[in-house]
């Protein structure tokens, strides 16, 4: 027997032993992200400064951290809980952890009231989920931003948020009041342009002294801060510098100075903020408000059905098994007669109620919206609506968003009788829910959407003796059609323009009122459900259809006017104006096709946006060139 070469047997083992110390050596395996053991929630954040504000979308930040050396990849889910079940719009977000990383993860939910209870999970079983309680409610907040890597954190008694948490989206920011600035906060792409849109949106800025004695120096991006101003704007945004240092802030001082110095003086005086200037209609402001915007899109999203017929059909069906057969029943010998009459009936009219129930062919699923898009700069707006999905067929759908910084909620139960879930993914842009056949749900959305827009601009601003005589606005290519309405708010007053002029001027058939009067009208409109039954139970033209559709986005003006100054849990005074040194030109018009929703699923797509342009007061303006 001839054996191996003495080269194999030597080679051979080599081999095999480099191949194990190789094994020995490769990288750790990674976790399919489906153990939710590796995961801990060290700390959560609600809001700004710990509170939350009824009626927003509201930032919450989770600090989670991977507790082992494996890596984990996996969904972050958080859910407003009811009944131990999630409800309404789940908010899903796909996260990445290296061994032992921790990282802050953010949200954007919308906040009902503090009664909410919530879920954070990332995994099945008792490790892979956590409740969450909302705080106590709160107005808008005015925190001091500070960096939580300093070596010694800033003392004082200012509520504070650092640096890292503030929000990557102008979406999240409505209840954010004023920010304190004692440093240079480390802001870069996404924190730094929300941070800029939110100050010329109307956002207040206070730059207080470092430890060194002196106001923080900005960088380039930056450097609107930089004007050596007392106090000054941008935009509609204000920035004050106060002379004092964080540590030797009173409380009394920061009230005056900071916390209430867009109040009245009377108000700064007892130390509170002002109480609301009127209650609100019950449609434009409270809880109220979502509910009126879906009943109203329910009237011009529903699928057509003859219910008049339908009705009529119910009442002669019943007809015929009582008193009908009931006497037939009774009178003839024969029960064979009686029998195949109820039967014979009752077959018919299932047939007949098959045939005026069924959707018709030219029906497709549908979006409704109504809502305001704020001008953030010449291309890019802050978008919120209502959103109603009315659907043909059962199945899954998916709900596009136009923009970034989606933030999206199911407001209540669905309309239905089956109670809907939603689940947005926060990183896809997108909403995902299960329906069933011809239903709809409610959504309450907002987005930034970049789109280019011509600005009106206003040519003539005539006064005499403090009253407004005329205002001209030169609309723009953008806006010469397809307008329902239009404004000029200047202060507290709504001056209403001629639409149907090349050049807008103060229409004269129309009321000149304050926003106040206007969202909350002395005569509340009467609005004649029956007559809307009668009209919508027969078919229609679309002229007809256009008819009924304008109606509806009529009586929905006054809630985007409140929404559009930010009025909606209560009329605060100092929202129901304009900015300081701005007028605010208000334009209704049907949504343009840039801010329309994906088409994937849903073609058939109406609405109606109201566009809020802030520019600088002509009458200001000319007086300061004088």
């Amino acid at each position: 027997m001839t054996g191996r070469p003495a080269s194999i047997r030597i080679v051979a083992p080599l081999t095999l032993l480099l191949l194990f110390a190789a094994s020995g050596t490769a990288a750790p395996p990674k976790s399919d992200g489906d153990d939710p053991e590796l995961i801990q929630v060290v700390e959560t954040h609600w809001g700004f400064d710990g509170t939350i504000l009824s009626q927003n979308f509201m930032p919450f930040a989770a600090r989670v951290q991977n507790t082992t050396g494996i890596p984990w990849e996996g969904d972050f889910v958080l859910s407003r809980m009811s009944g131990g079940k999630p409800v309404g719009c789940q908010l899903r977000r796909h996260v990445a952890l290296g061994p032992e990383e921790s990282r802050w993860i953010q949200f954007a939910p919308y906040i009902v009231d503090n009664l909410d209870s919530w879920q954070l999970a990332w995994g099945a079983g008792e490790f892979g989920s956590m409740d969450i309680n909302s705080p106590n409610t709160g107005p808008r907040a005015t925190v001091l931003i500070f960096d939580s890597d300093a070596a010694i954190p800033p003392g004082g008694k200012l509520r504070r948020m650092s640096e890292e948490l503030f929000p990557q989206a102008i979406t999240e920011t409505s209840a954010l009041r004023g920010v304190i600035l004692s440093h240079v906060p480390f802001w870069t792409g996404a924190r730094q342009r929300t941070f800029l849109e939110w100050l010329n949106q109307g956002g207040r800025v206070y730059l207080l002294l470092n430890n060194d004695g002196k106001y923080p120096v900005f960088p380039e991006s930056l450097s609107v801060l930089n004007t050596e101003k007392d106090e000054f704007q941008v935009g509609a945004g204000n920035v004050k510098r106060v002379p004092i240092e964080v540590s030797d802030l009173e409380l009394d001082q920061a009230r005056s100075e900071i916390f209430l110095d867009d109040q009245p003086a009377t108000f700064r005086e007892r130390g509170r903020m002002a109480n609301s200037a009127f209650v609100g209609s019950y449609r434009t402001v409270g809880y109220g408000r979502n509910d009126f915007a879906f009943r109203e899109l329910s009237k011009i999203s529903a699928f057509y059905r003859p219910w008049f017929w339908i009705y009529a059909a119910v009442l002669t069906y019943l007809f015929l098994q009582f008193p009908v057969c009931y006497r037939m029943g009774v009178t003839h010998n024969k029960v064979r007669k009686f029998y195949v009459f109820f039967f014979a009936s009752a077959v018919l009219f299932s047939i007949v109620f098959a045939l005026l129930g069924r959707v018709g062919a030219r029906e497709r699923s549908r979006l409704r919206s109504v809502g305001v898009a704020q001008m953030l700069a010449a291309d890019t707006f802050d978008v919120s609506r209502w959103t109603l999905a009315t659907v043909r067929d059962e199945g899954d759908y998916v709900l596009e968003s136009p923009g970034s910084g989606n933030c999206i909620t199911i407001s209540g139960e669905s309309l239905d009788s089956r109670p809907a879930t939603a689940v947005a993914d926060l990183d896809m842009q997108t909403a995902e829910f299960e329906m069933a056949p011809t239903s709809s749900i409610p959504f309450v959305e907002r987005h930034r959407v970049s789109s280019p827009v011509e600005v009106p601009q206003i040519e003539g601003f005539e006064m005499a003796a403090g009253r407004v005589l005329n205002v001209r606005v030169n609309p723009g290519k953008d806006f010469s059609s397809d307008v329902i309405s239009a404004w000029v708010v200047r202060g507290s007053t709504m001056f209403p323009l001629d639409i149907e002029k090349p050049v807008w001027e103060l229409n004269r058939k129309r009321r000149v009122e304050t926003i106040a009067s206007y969202i909350n009208p002395e005569r509340p409109q009467v609005y004649n459900y029956l007559w809307w039954w009668w009209v919508s139970s027969f078919s229609q033209s679309d002229s007809q259809k256009r008819e009924q559709e304008e109606t509806v986005l009529k009586r929905l003006e006054p809630l985007l006017v409140a929404d559009a100054f930010g009025i909606r849990t209560e009329a605060n005074s100092p929202f129901a104006q304009a900015a300081p040194g701005m007028v605010q030109i208000l334009i209704y018009r049907h949504t343009p096709p840039n801010f329309r929703h994906g088409e994937t699923q849903f073609t058939d797509q109406r609405g109606a946006l109201l566009f809020s342009f802030a520019v600088p007061d002509p009458v200001v303006v000319t007086a300061e060139e004088k």
